[in-house]
């Protein structure tokens, strides 16, 4: 099993490629499209996930986009939030 910083580590890097591909379709194919597919992810299940948790991705995807992506705004941050949620089966 992984640690924390880790499990941080492969979070982060999860969260990259998905910003960068949330500002790729951003850009060519626009906000609705965009959100579409970050709500879109086959999942077995839909389950609970621990506030503590949820807060800490958050804070990863904040950093990540931050010092990782370049000019990423509140939007692809979000969109990548919701899009990792979504794989996970959090609501």
């Amino acid at each position: 099993m992984l640690n924390a910083a880790a499990r941080d580590v492969a979070f982060a890097c999860e969260a990259w490629l998905v910003a960068l591909r949330v500002k790729r379709m951003l850009a060519v194919r626009g906000l609705a499209e965009s959100v579409a597919w970050a709500e879109t992810v086959s999942v077995a299940a839909l389950r609970e996930m621990d506030n503590d948790v949820a807060c800490r991705m958050g804070r990863v995807v904040n950093l990540t986009c931050r010092f990782c992506v370049m000019s990423s705004t509140c939007l692809t941050r979000s969109l990548t939030l919701k899009r990792l949620f979504t794989r996970r089966g959090v609501p």
